[in-house]
């Protein structure tokens, strides 16, 4: 029987201390044993500082990492080689056939580590699971998967790629080949309010940077995203999955029908600024952020995710009146991330995103003048969400402006 292997992302900036994010709070929940290896991997922009000088450093990659996303790259792979170095897929007789059950990929984040995990599952997408003794060209792939152009980033069969012009996609194909990765299916992939802010080096200058395969990955099997409502910095733009995909199993549309699955996906928004849907802070402040955090544990518990029951209760319920852990309260109050620090970006021009709230041509420039989000009509919205607006929070009445009408979204229950 194959076994779990869980991955760890955090928001940038955000590591194991006091102010615990979501993901630290999943990494203390999750069982950990021979049945369920996992990985926690520090937010964007930390590393470790044993003096003065690294302690300055750190802080300077921590602003830069807070502000473009620098160190991805790094975090990506380093999670990738992780997986490379424990992954076992089951072996097959002499007839081909497979004997048990490969192991089982679950990868989750928060914030600009939500896109990290979603990078992740592209790049095995791309390029599978390679051998460990393979691990010296690592480096090497991504640069070629970072370059796959957009129109070559949905798929192709089989058939279609054979009759393709070179490109970074078939050049992927060609590194796939020539390594013989193991292409596995990525169980499960759990975000907590995706934002990315990417800056690349071109011959044109500084730009930001998409990556191939991150709101669409026919390899996914099954995507949760916990989206916040009341988060208005621009630097903090959700990216949304794309609804209606497929689930392949692998980068090649089969040619069996029977072999093609719909994706399994839910996007719910729930009450708060980004850091009361993923976490990072204090404990007392912390009875919003762990409602996504129970949402997020019930879905993936139901694929196939082990859980240490008694921790669960005690940190995200806070059933164990000996601790000082808060109960989820929908009626908590919420915080607003839009400080001084950075209130100078709300006036700096920027192409207008599909998630701006004011319906303005999406080619256009705009200024975000502290923007809420776009919440479509028919979007899920969690009952907590409901019980605020009909609550009687201390901070006030509860009326977000870019809440869909009455009856234009679905309920997404306890």
């Amino acid at each position: 029987m194959g076994k779990n292997i869980v991955i760890l992302f955090d928001g940038t900036s955000n590591e194991i201390s006091a102010s615990r994010t979501n993901m630290v709070r999943l990494l203390s929940c999750l069982s950990r044993s021979d049945e369920q290896l996992v990985y926690y991997e520090p937010g964007v922009g930390t590393f470790g500082a044993d003096d003065d000088w690294l302690r300055i450093a750190r802080q300077t990659a921590e602003v830069w990492g807070l502000a473009t996303g620098w160190g991805l790259d790094r975090n990506v792979k380093r999670a990738y080689r992780f997986l490379v170095e424990n992954y076992r897929a089951a072996p097959r007789d002499d007839a081909g056939n497979q004997i048990g059950e490969d192991d089982r990929i679950y990868i989750l984040g928060f914030s600009r580590g939500a896109y990290s995990a979603r990078v992740l599952a592209g790049f095995i997408n791309s390029l599978g699971i390679i051998a460990p003794n393979f691990l010296n060209l690592v480096d090497y792939a991504y640069r070629t998967y970072k370059t796959i152009p957009e129109g070559q980033r949905h798929g192709e069969t089989a058939d279609t790629l054979s009759h393709s012009p070179p490109s970074a996609f078939a050049a992927m194909r060609l590194y796939e080949r020539t390594l013989r990765g193991y292409r596995p299916a990525i169980a499960f992939l759990g975000l907590f309010d995706t934002v990315s802010t990417v800056i690349n080096q071109t011959q044109r200058g500084l730009t930001f940077q998409t990556f191939p395969f991150t709101t669409r990955n026919p390899s996914v099997a099954t995507v949760r995203q916990a989206l916040a409502i009341d988060e208005r910095r621009t630097m903090f733009r959700p990216v949304y999955w794309k609804a209606g995909q497929e689930f392949w199993g692998s980068p090649f549309k089969p040619r069996d029908p029977q072999m093609i699955k719909p994706q399994d996906f839910k996007q719910v928004w729930f009450c708060g600024s980004h850091g009361d849907v993923g976490g990072g802070y204090s404990e007392a402040q912390s009875a919003t952020a762990k409602i996504p955090l129970a949402w997020m544990i019930a879905e993936s518990r139901s694929f196939g995710l082990h859980y240490n029951e008694d921790r669960v209760r005690d940190i995200v319920y806070g059933e164990n009146d000996d601790n000082d852990h808060v109960k989820l309260d929908p009626l908590s109050p919420l915080h607003d991330s839009m400080t001084w620090a950075w209130l100078p970006l709300e006036i700096v021009p920027r192409r207008v995103p599909f998630s701006s709230w004011r319906h303005r041509p999406p080619k256009g420039w705009y200024l975000p003048l502290c923007d809420p989000r776009y919440i479509q009509e028919g979007s899920l919205i969690h009952q907590s969400v409901i019980d605020r607006l009909n609550g009687r929070p201390l901070a006030g009445p509860y009326r977000p402006p870019n809440m869909p009408p009455d009856g234009a979204y679905k309920i997404e229950p306890w």
